[in-house]
């Protein structure tokens, strides 16, 4: 089969593609449920159980924002923290936070990040969703 590429890319390719089968056969046979990485968010998405504690986490996910965006905070309140948008063409990251009320005192911090570049953003909103996630709840008061 031709891909169009050199004769040495072909057969890198049919090795990959024979491990990735390997890999595959391998999951199914042991019935490993893949967890996409959207549903990886969801399972890691901070949470906190006190006032203390969502205090801490709050100032923590502010500080990030400012070390992992691009633009300046535009909002700040109790429950949001968002930066200015990310203007059209650019690959840096805008960010916003919200805290959501779960009940009796719990709170869930959800990131959202874009930017307005069609190639895609730099580090990409997966990416920097994940790392907002495993430093805010890596937080103890």
């Amino acid at each position: 089969m031709a891909l169009g590429g050199s004769k040495e890319q072909e057969v890198e390719y049919g090795q990959l593609k024979g491990k990735y089968e390997a890999i595959q056969q391998v999951i199914d046979s042991k019935n490993c449920p893949l967890i996409t990485p959207q549903e990886r968010m969801v399972q890691t998405t901070p949470i906190c159980t006190n006032e203390k504690e969502c205090a801490i986490k709050w100032e923590a996910a502010q500080i990030w924002v400012v070390h992992n965006s691009a633009y300046k905070i535009q909002t700040t309140t109790n429950v949001l923290l968002e930066t200015y948008n990310s203007p059209n063409g650019e690959s840096k990251l805008a960010v916003r936070v919200t805290k959501e009320p779960l009940g009796g005192g719990r709170y869930k911090f959800i990131v959202n990040a874009w930017c307005g570049s069609e190639l895609g953003c730099i580090p990409d909103e997966l990416s920097a969703g994940l790392d907002f996630n495993k430093q805010i709840s890596a937080i103890a008061p």
